[in-house]
Parts: structure tokens; sequence; C-alpha cells
């Protein structure tokens, strides 16, 4: 199963586009205990939230379908509470052809800090509920259309977001498996600035958003020498600004977690 994993983990790192909030947890509401370490890969697929509503005709449509790679570092600071560090991104070579998603990224990267506190539920107990919030930043400069970087008649962009979160989540614990749900609402702040590509100085327009996403998402844990293998399914949900109606994408993902890199 793992080796399966990894090949489906490659495949996807051929694709590329753009995200500015990573939606998937990839982790059900169990907590590592007081001074262990884990460390997390996985990818997730869902709609470039830059431009949820907008497609390649800059019309407030459909969001273009892309995967993006995730990795975390957790820190069990107690018994019932872990504190991490997330960090995404759908950089890869292919962004220099404008391939797949029909533009390229010259730098993007998200970075997420994070605290889960378990409510209820130790160990070996098979239900449990733990709170997270956290706190996410993103960044990222873009050109648009399928032409290469010094075409001057290129419209580019520079792209930023900073944002807070909150959720719940359930877990229903079988033996070495385990079925969990939940659901988190992130406020995301964005700035959006098109400029001429070739100086990334002249400004033709400016876009800013201030919105509220929620997240509701299920998912399923198995767990076997030391790694824990994740997938999950989940729902963006969020306002169309050019519509003023509430409409939902889906995002899927994988993950693969080394359960303790502590030494303990």
């Amino acid at each position: 199963m793992l080796r399966a994993t990894h090949l489906i983990l490659c495949l996807f790192l051929l694709l590329s586009g753009c995200t500015a909030i990573n939606t998937l947890e990839l982790q059900n509401a169990e907590t590592l205990g007081s001074g262990k370490v884990a460390g997390m890969y996985g990818v997730g697929i869902g709609p470039d939230i830059p431009n949820l509503y907008r497609d390649s005709s800059w019309t407030m449509t459909d969001a273009l379908s892309i995967p993006y790679l995730i990795g975390r570092m957790e820190v069990g600071v107690t018994n019932t509470t872990d504190a991490s560090i997330t960090a995404w991104t759908v950089a890869t070579p292919y962004l220099l052809f404008g391939l797949a998603a029909g533009y390229f990224e010259t730098v993007d990267a998200g970075v997420g800090l994070g605290i889960k506190q378990m409510l209820f539920g130790g160990e070996g107990e098979p239900r449990k509920m733990a709170a997270q919030v956290g706190a996410i930043g993103y960044a990222a400069k873009w050109v648009f259309d399928e032409h290469f970087f010094f075409d001057s008649t290129n419209v580019a962009g520079i792209y930023g977001s900073y944002g807070l979160n909150g959720g719940l989540c359930y877990t229903w614990a079988f033996n070495t498996s385990s079925v969990y749900l939940g659901a988190k609402a992130t406020w995301l702040y964005s700035d959006e600035t098109f400029v001429a590509a070739r100086d990334y100085q002249t400004v033709l327009k400016q876009v800013y958003d201030d919105r509220v996403f929620w997240t509701p998402y299920i998912g399923w844990t198995g767990d076997g020498n030391n790694r824990r293998i994740a997938l999950e399914l989940s729902a963006t949900i969020g306002r169309n600004p050019s519509t003023n109606r509430t409409e939902a994408m889906a995002f899927l993902g994988i993950g693969v977690r080394v359960n303790d890199m502590s030494g303990k």
C-alpha cells in the first residue's frame, strides 16, 4: 500500500497550479503524546483558490482543478496538545512551460501554524474529538496564458494572502484504522495585482478579497510500520463575489505520516 502511495505522489509531481489555502487536514483527532514528533507528506487536488471563480477568460465561472504538495511537522506539546507547521506548494519544473493550468508561477509557497487540542478521548479509546486553530500565509507570482515569461504581451500577477482558521474533528478508531470527520472555517484576506509580465512594475489592476471559506471533510487513516496513510475528501464552500451566491468545490487528498520521529 505504501509503495502504491509513493507512486501516486510521484505522478502528481508532474502537474502544477496554485492554491492559497490548504483545505485538507490529512489527520484525525488523535494527538501524538508528549514529546513525540511526526512528519507528513502528501498531495491534494482541488480548485485554484485565487481564481476560485475566475477561469482563463477572466470571467467568474469555474476554478482550475490542480494538485498541490503538502508537508507538515507535528510536535506533542502535552499528551492532549499538538503544535504543527504546514507548508504547501505547486511549484514544479513544468511551470516553466506554462502547462497544465495555462500559466506558470515563479514563486509559490504557503505556510500554516496550528494547535490541536484533544477535547475528549484518551489513548486506546475508540472515540475522540479535538479542536484546531491556526494561522496561514501564502504568496505567489504567476504569468497568465501559455507563453514564456519573456513575452512582453503577457499579463502577470503578484498574489498574497493571509488568514485564520479553526474547527473541530471527530474520530472513530478501529484497531489500526480510523474514520474521521470534521469542519473548519478559514477567514482569508487576498491581494492580487495584475502587472505587465516583463517588468512586474506596470500595474494593470488590483483585486482585493476578504472572505470566509467553510470546509467540511471526511477521511480514513490506516497505521502500519510506524506510518499512517490518510485519505480525505473535503469541500470548500464560499461566496461567489460576482453573483453573491454560495458555491462549493471538492478537494481530494492523500498523505503519509511517520508517526514517531523522536526515537522514543
